[in-house]
């Protein structure tokens, strides 16, 4: 775990002004996060686990797979923040035949009817799984937003404008803890916006 237990931290910036280094351990099992302001790039393996919040509020680029775990919401913050496996962000140069297997997945525990998932600003871009509650939602705040890879999520608004979504490439490497395990298939219906 990163930070207290009991669920009262402040949110953590995952893509800060400076560097750090996060390790989770639980039993055997460790995972770690470092973030390299110089470069961007976040590097994760593992899952990781914060007691609180996540925010995003910087662009960059990610390296490794794993699982970014927020007992709270998690908030990307800022016009045209990017976070990506790829730089720049490309959906067919990710996964599939292009050799990049890296796939970060951002989980939001958060319950209840809330928003678990907070896209606030204009074109924001997330090349990721990522995961809520099925009583939990996502939201987009504004206009523009795109989302490549798959999402687990209960419920979304649908007030966005221009909102994109690119749910599967082939997957080639899905880190341990990952909603669904490795080499799962589904089906998924069409998709219904309802406002």
């Amino acid at each position: 775990m990163c930070g207290r237990r009991h669920g009262d931290d402040a949110s953590f910036e995952l893509t800060p002004g400076s560097n750090y280094t996060c390790v989770s351990q639980n039993g055997a099992s460790v995972g770690q996060l470092s973030w390299n302001n110089s470069t961007k790039i976040l590097t994760i393996t593992g899952s990781v686990f914060f007691d609180g919040n996540v925010t995003i509020s910087g662009s960059g680029t990610y390296s490794g797979t794993g699982v970014v775990e927020a007992a709270g919401t998690i908030t990307f913050n800022g016009n045209g923040t990017a976070l990506c496996a790829t730089s720049p962000c490309s959906f067919t140069n990710w996964q599939g035949a292009s050799g990049n297997t890296s796939m970060l997945t951002l989980v939001a525990l958060k319950t209840s009817s809330a928003t678990a998932i907070q896209f606030t600003n204009n074109a924001e871009t997330f090349q990721g799984s990522l995961w809520c509650q099925p009583s939990s939602s996502m939201t987009f705040v504004k206009n523009g937003v795109t989302i490549e890879g798959p999402i687990a999520i209960g419920k979304f608004d649908a007030s966005f404008n221009n909102a994109t979504f690119k749910p599967l490439p082939v997957i080639k490497n899905m880190p341990p803890g990952a909603p669904l395990p490795p080499n799962s298939g589904a089906t998924v219906g069409a998709m219904t916006i309802t406002k």
